[in-house]
C-alpha cells in the first residue's frame, strides 16, 4: 500500500475497547508549481477534519512520494489498516 504516482491512500484505526475511531488520508496531487502532499485526519463520523498541505516546488515528484510513503508507513506501524470499501466513514 504505497504510492508510486499521484493518488490517495486512506487508513483507519478502529478499537472499540479504547473508543478509538480514527481516519488518516495521504494524497499526492498535481499543483500549479509542483506536487502537493495533502494529509487529512480526524475521528470517523465527525465533520471537522484537520488538513495540512506541503508543496514541493519545482515538480519534485519523487520527494513528494517518498514523504507520503514515510507517513503511510508510520501510521501502519501504529496499528492503522487500509480502509475497507464497505466501511462508511461519514466524512
Amino acid at each position: 500500500m504505497a504510492l508510486h504516482d499521484y493518488g490517495k491512500v486512506e487508513v483507519v484505526c478502529i478499537d472499540p475497547q479504547l473508543n478509538r475511531r480514527r481516519y488518516y488520508c495521504v494524497s499526492v496531487e498535481a499543483g500549479l508549481f509542483g506536487p502537493i502532499l495533502v494529509r487529512s485526519w480526524g475521528r470517523i463520523g465527525w465533520r471537522n477534519m484537520r488538513q495540512k498541505m506541503h508543496c514541493f516546488v519545482g515538480g519534485n515528484l519523487p520527494d513528494a512520494l517518498k514523504a507520503a510513503n514515510q507517513l503511510i508507513a508510520r501510521k501502519l506501524r501504529k496499528g492503522y489498516e487500509e480502509s475497507a470499501e464497505e466501511l462508511e466513514l461519514h466524512i
